[in-house]
């Protein structure tokens, strides 16, 4: 539910949405233990081309690169967005929490 506030509000500004694949070797973050006691997402944002190594000197070059801050700039606006969406609208809000209360994790096949 809040995965797709914020893909809606990509798709108004123009950027293509893939929904992410999920699979053993993505790594881990702490917003996964905190996903366990409230609702919470882990959006990805593409800043480099595809094939770009992670963690490289590449993926520096191509973070430093204005497309990354205007792809960084339209995510920071989709979640913002979301978020007004989630506090404005109790339909919203409600619904995010009954998701949540009802679904367990999407956790990696």
């Amino acid at each position: 539910m809040i995965a797709e506030l914020v893909a809606g509000h990509l798709r108004r500004q123009g950027v293509t949405v893939e929904q992410p694949v999920l699979r053993g070797g993505t790594g881990s973050s702490d917003i996964g233990n905190v996903s366990l006691v409230l609702p919470a997402i882990h959006p990805y944002l593409q800043v480099m081309d595809r094939g770009t190594p992670s963690h490289s000197l590449a993926m520096a070059e191509a973070v430093a690169q204005p497309r990354a801050q205007e792809a960084m700039l339209r995510m920071a606006t989709a979640l913002a967005c979301a978020g007004a969406d989630l506090l404005a609208d109790p339909v919203i809000f409600d619904a995010a929490r009954a998701e949540f209360a009802t679904r367990g994790p999407d956790l990696p096949e």
